[in-house]
């Protein structure tokens, strides 16, 4: 997902409630693809603009999420 799921004030009360273990960050910007196509009509690739990362929840984790780059 985004890496902006961490803003707002109310995913906050989600962090809250259900810690995070596990934080990955992608170094490198991810290509999405539109429609399952990787590429426009024109052929071109859609924009890389987005920063994304892996989230993961374990049931029962209770500590601060640990952020780890790949």
């Amino acid at each position: 997902m985004k890496i902006q799921l961490l803003e707002s004030k109310q995913r906050s009360i989600l962090f809250k409630e259900t810690p995070l273990k596990y934080i990955y960050v992608f170094t490198n910007r991810q290509a999405t693809w539109m429609n399952g196509k990787q590429t426009d009509e024109k052929g071109k690739p859609w924009s890389t603009t987005m920063c994304l990362a892996w989230y993961i929840w374990e049931h029962g984790y209770d500590g601060e999420p640990v952020v780890r780059w790949i």
